[in-house]
């Protein structure tokens, strides 16, 4: 505790001395009684006005206001009236001397209205007085009136009730008590009916998806009737909710939930091609949710279709930056939204998009890669996909439809057991499904599964009889489709079978490529893997394995489950061993390492979780990048002041190459030679703690030395002036 650190010193030496006493007294490791006592009395004195024999120091009462307050063992007792006199005290005599400062006055003023609500402390009529004026006064700081204010009107109102006749005061408290009363009951009544609503517009949404399910199937002749009765459900619990809303006030899940139907009817308008109804119903949805991508999206395909095309523009733009910063999970909207936006700019060539379209980029099906079979233990199961496009989970008579959630993850509902949900992940890099059985939360948990809820499953080869089933079931379709249709049609082919395990390698063949491999590779741009990395003799997975050269600590490059990667150790399983960084482009290299400059590197990041490391490359010689990251190009050379220059070293694709700082940002034009063909899709860009790589291959790399502590480098190409700007900000 330090109680006298933050007040200011007195000019009077005895004074100083008395302060400092007291400090030392109270701030020393074992404080007897003695101590305490006499600090007590060393700050009276020093508060006491000089009249009566003291030294007016009045900043020692907020020390006594705070000790009194909280208590000070061992013999200074809790005592809120003493100590809201001291703070009063304190501030009246600041009303004159002003030798605190406006946030000591504020602390004063804040402890005062607080130690006024505790029950003991009961300030008299003279008091209250005393504490209203100053709460008045024009002369006090401002920063503390608003609290003398409350502490005033606070010990008011406890004084009238002290003062107040037995009786009275029962009568009032039973008043308060019938209004505390009142407002609980009002409070679980309208909780009730808001999830009395909730769920009659749940049960109307289900009715409502179904139909909309089964108006869907293609070649359904009740198509349309089926889609209009999913719309009167949708539209009877739009009115369930809006009549809670209009009798029991806004309720932020009644309007969540509404705006979702009326998001749900627009799309299946769309699907009836009745456009103004869908953008009415799209614009009423974002009346309770202005930020649902979903819904912005059909409300501009309803107005494109309505031939509305400015609106449309206004709202796909809508809808694009509400995207900005989103997950992996809306990745589906912004490719359909850009489509709008593209037949919209044909339309309108004048309109500008407030975002910029991503670049493409090769997307996995992780949906197609997870059809098969797989087994865990006791038991085994099949993903199976459609003929109408439903992922299945099948595992002997539970079959269950899977919702993709994310890149990597499915969610499905257990039809037999209400409520029970799967979920279900997949791990690329081992090849392995994670799946997890959650309960219903209503479900006692003596009624529960007392086993493990949690499995991993590995692939499998598929059953001889699971193969016959699937061509029989081909058979039969086709069958049924000729007979009604009375001609022939292409049978759709069965889901592709799970891959099965490749064959061991030869020898010849492992000997052919251990013989083509590099003796050794370099790692660069990454300081947690990067490193020399030599060759041994041992392959492991039909591909050549290398270790880190000239380090304690062992680290690996070698290939398991289809990626190149660096792990701590040579063991197959994805847990004990994680990738630490590994390639993303399994295909990138069937035997050797990936040497490509475009392969994607990707780095551990915490658990289960990965970030791309486009600075990360591999090299088969040091020259290639390992080494030149360390040191400055030799090619570049910077002057102590003012711009970098190339001189005639600089790669054949290089003009001229200019680095400045300013405004907290270091900026490199370089601009290329004429007869140079530059795609900026093409750029490869990489930042070290010394130096800036630039490749646009095939040219050779030019590589600039950059000052320490710089942030990621954004390069803009001009295609007027042929310069490549690059702009790194300073971390």
């Amino acid at each position: 505790m330090e109680p006298v650190n933050r007040l200011p010193r007195p000019e009077d030496p005895a004074a100083l001395e008395r302060l400092a006493e007291a400090q030392s007294l109270l701030c020393a490791r074992a404080v007897s009684e003695e101590d305490c006592l006499q600090a007590v009395e060393l700050l009276r004195e020093l508060a006491r006005p000089q009249e009566e024999q003291g030294f007016g120091f009045s900043p020692a009462l907020l020390t006594l206001g705070s000790l009194f307050e909280s208590g000070f063992a061992p013999a200074i007792d809790q005592d809120a009236k003493e100590a809201a006199r001291c703070y009063l005290a304190l501030l009246e005599a600041q009303l004159q001397s002003k030798t605190l400062g406006d946030d000591l006055l504020e602390e004063a003023a804040t402890h005062l209205s607080s130690v006024v609500k505790d029950k003991d402390c009961a300030l008299q009529e003279e008091e209250i007085q005393r504490l209203e004026f100053l709460a008045d006064s024009e002369t006090c700081a401002k920063a503390a009136q608003g609290w003398l204010r409350f502490g005033a009107a606070e010990a008011r109102r406890r004084f009238v009730e002290a003062q107040e006749d037995p009786e009275a005061r029962e009568r009032r408290l039973e008043r308060e008590a019938a209004k505390a009363a009142a407002r609980q009951r009002l409070k679980e009544e309208r909780q009730q009916r808001v999830q009395q609503a909730l769920q009659e517009a749940e049960e109307l949404r289900l009715q409502g998806n179904d139909l909309c399910r089964q108006g869907q199937l293609p070649g359904n002749a009740a198509r349309r009737q089926l889609l209009l009765q999913a719309v009167s459900l949708y539209d009877q619990a739009v009115e369930v909710l809006s009549r809670c809303l209009s009798s029991w006030g806004d309720e932020p899940e009644l309007r969540r939930q509404r705006a979702l139907l009326r998001s749900n009817s627009a799309q299946v308008e769309l699907s009836l091609e009745r456009w103004t109804e869908a953008a009415q119903l799209a614009n009423l949805s974002l009346e309770d949710d202005p930020d649902s991508v979903k819904t912005l999206y059909r409300l501009a395909k309803a107005q494109q279709c309505c031939g509305d095309w400015e609106e449309a523009a206004r709202a796909a733009d809508r809808g694009l930056l509400a995207l900005k910063g989103t997950s992996a999970e809306r990745e589906a909207f912004t490719v359909e939204l850009w489509k709008l936006a593209e037949q919209i700019s044909a339309e309108l060539p004048t309109w500008k998009w407030s975002a910029l379209k991503p670049e493409k980029r090769a997307v996995d099906d992780f949906e197609k890669r997870i059809v098969g079979w797989w087994t865990y233990p006791g038991s085994t199961f099949e993903v199976r996909l459609e003929r109408w496009g439903a992922l299945v989970f099948h595992e002997d008579t539970v079959k269950i439809e899977l919702m993709q959630k994310s890149k990597l993850r499915w969610r499905g509902e257990v039809e037999l057991i209400s409520g029970m949900v799967l979920n279900l992940s997949f791990e690329p890099g081992s090849d392995v499904l994670i799946l997890e059985f959650i309960p219903p939360p209503d479900m006692p948990e003596s009624d529960q599964w007392s086993g493990p809820k949690r499995f991993t499953a590995t692939r499998m080869v598929a059953p001889k009889k699971a193969e016959d089933a699937a061509k029989a079931e081909v058979k039969d379709d086709t069958e049924d489709r000729i007979e009604a249709a009375d001609r022939p049609e292409p049978a759709l082919e069965p889901p592709e079978p799970a891959p099965e395990p490749a064959p061991e390698e030869k020898e010849d063949d492992l000997e052919a490529v251990m013989a083509a491999a590099p003796k050794e590779v370099f790692l660069s741009g990454y300081p947690l893997v990067a490193g020399r990395y030599a060759l041994q003799e041992r392959p492991q997975n039909g591909r050549p394995v290398y270790r880190r050269a000239d380090c304690a600590e062992d680290l690996y490059l070698w290939f398991r489950g289809g990626n190149w990667g660096v792990t701590e150790s040579l063991r197959s399983s994805a847990l004990a061993a994680p990738f630490l960084a590994r390639c993303a482009e399994s295909r990138a290299a069937a035997k050797g390492p990936p040497l490509r400059r475009r392969s994607v590197w990707y780095v551990r990041a915490g658990r289960n979780k990965e970030e791309p490391a486009p600075e990360l490359f591999l090299s088969a010689c040091p020259s290639d990048g390992y080494a030149e990251l360390e040191k400055p190009c030799a090619g570049v050379e910077v002057p102590a002041e003012g711009p970098a220059s190339t001189a005639a070293s600089a790669p054949s694709w290089v003009e001229s190459a200019d680095l400045t700082e300013a405004e907290g940002e270091v900026r490199v034009a370089v601009v290329v030679k004429a007869e140079v063909s530059v795609s900026l899709g093409d750029l490869e860009m990489a930042a070290s703690d010394s130096s800036l790589r630039l490749v646009l291959p095939p040219q050779a790399p030019l590589l600039l030395p950059l000052p320490a502590g710089l942030g990621p480098p954004v390069a803009k190409w001009s295609s007027k002036s042929r310069t490549l700007k690059v702009r790194l900000a300073r971390a």
